[in-house]
């Protein structure tokens, strides 16, 4: 994805938030007045912000894999320092298995990340 795609992506998803905060002020006037700050904040606020919310923590957990494994192929201990050692020794089986299991790692997570937004989204 290019710069230029991800520019217009987040120029569309402001437009489209700044299109949806009269009604979300007008809903929030709605609750305030009937029941308390509180229920305004769990009824409307935290509703709407859920879907950027989670969307920022799906990003920066792969963000955060890259950063890993990227420390740890320049000499940290850990799985991307095991893959250089597996390639020096010319071990290209372990060296692959090491990239499945990370792999394997993220995948699961990104399905758990997605089965929890789905139940915090239902209402979508």
């Amino acid at each position: 994805m290019s710069t230029t795609q991800m520019v217009k992506i987040r120029v569309e998803d402001y437009s489209r938030q700044q299109a949806q905060q009269p009604l979300l002020r007008q809903n929030s006037l709605v609750i305030s007045v009937k029941e308390g700050n509180l229920s305004m904040m769990k009824l409307v606020a935290l509703p709407s912000a859920a879907p950027q919310v989670l969307t920022g923590f799906w990003t920066s957990i792969g963000r955060c894999w890259m950063i890993v494994v990227g420390v740890e192929l320049f000499g940290a201990s850990g799985v991307g320092y095991e893959i250089i050692n597996a390639s020096n020794n010319l071990a290209m089986a372990t060296s692959v298995a090491y990239m499945f299991l990370i792999s394997l790692v993220f995948l699961c997570m990104d399905v758990g990340f997605r089965l929890l937004e789905r139940r915090v989204l239902a209402w979508r």
